[in-house]
C-alpha cells in the first residue's frame, strides 16, 4: 500500500506509538503534549487524519464485491441429451 519512500516515516511512527505505550503504563513522567504533536505530524505527513487525506487526495472506496457463483439451479443448464443432439446435427 505505502511507496518503499515512506517506511521510514511508518517506521518512526510506530517506534513512537511504542514509545507512548510503554511510557503511560509506567511511572516516568513523560512530556505527553510533544510526543502527541509529533505523532499527530507523522499522521499528517502520511495521510492518515481526515484533512491530510483530503489535501492528498485519497479516496475510500468499498471493496468490490466478489462476483457470485453460478446457482445451483439447473433450470438453465443444457440436458446431456441435447448437447449430444447438438453434435449429430
Amino acid at each position: 500500500m505505502w511507496h518503499t519512500g515512506y517506511h521510514e516515516t511508518i517506521f518512526k511512527r510506530a517506534e513512537l506509538e511504542d514509545t507512548w505505550t510503554q511510557l503511560s503504563e509506567g511511572t516516568t513522567p513523560f512530556d505527553a503534549p510533544k510526543l502527541a504533536a509529533l505523532m499527530l505530524r507523522y499522521d499528517t505527513e502520511l495521510g492518515l487524519t481526515p484533512m491530510a487525506a483530503a489535501k492528498l487526495h485519497y479516496a475510500f472506496i468499498d471493496e468490490p464485491e466478489p462476483p457470485k457463483a453460478v446457482d445451483d439451479d439447473k433450470s438453465n443448464v443444457t440436458s446431456m441429451r441435447e448437447r449430444l443432439r447438438g453434435m449429430r446435427e
